[in-house]
């Protein structure tokens, strides 16, 4: 019998598909990075980016209303119609990045617009909503992301991550070179 799936399952199935290793969310925020201007870009990882993916870029930044809704799914500020596809210069616009790193990790990201002197960070919860108030925080303009415990409530996927070390590193890194090309 055929059966409609509930809104979790979907939230699950859909955010593995767009999050399938830690290659996946370097490369998703790097283009972030990009298409918000970044003419720097800095990456930390560690345990190959299962413990810990960090990346600060020197981009446009996010205001504090903008980083209420920047994980939560389908929200972006890329598109606004269909139509807008036929003229978007760009690497992402589904806004569906943050919200997928956001159900299977731990996710902060802290901006600072060209517009503020102030820079705010929010913690988000599994569904991209912010958990509490905003922290205020110093930095210059641009936006850190922070992305820890990758995978942490997918045990089967984590542990399939955690075999090959050397796999990853070499993934990422590849990643990395190939947007320094550009």
């Amino acid at each position: 019998m055929l059966k409609k799936l509930d809104a979790e399952t979907i939230k699950w199935l859909c955010s593995e598909q767009v999050i399938i290793d830690p290659c996946s969310v370097v490369k998703e925020l790097i283009e972030n990075a990009l298409d918000s201007g970044a003419t720097q870009i800095s990456i930390k990882l560690e345990g190959s980016g299962l413990r810990l993916i960090e990346v600060k870029d020197n981009g446009l930044g996010m205001s504090k209303e903008e980083l209420t809704a920047a994980c939560i799914r389908y929200c972006t500020s890329k598109i606004k119609t269909y139509e807008d596809l036929s003229s978007y210069v760009g690497y992402g616009f589904r806004g569906e990045a943050l919200a997928a790193m956001c159900a299977m990790s731990h996710v902060s990201i802290s901006s600072r617009s060209q517009d503020s002197q102030t820079a705010y960070k929010y913690n988000y919860d599994n569904d991209g909503v912010p958990i509490g108030d905003a922290e205020v925080t110093h930095q210059q303009q641009g936006t850190i992301v922070t992305v820890q415990d990758l995978f942490y409530n997918v045990p089967v996927r984590r542990q399939c991550q955690k075999t090959n070390h050397t796999k990853l590193n070499k993934q990422i890194y590849d990643i990395v070179m190939s947007y320094c090309i550009i």
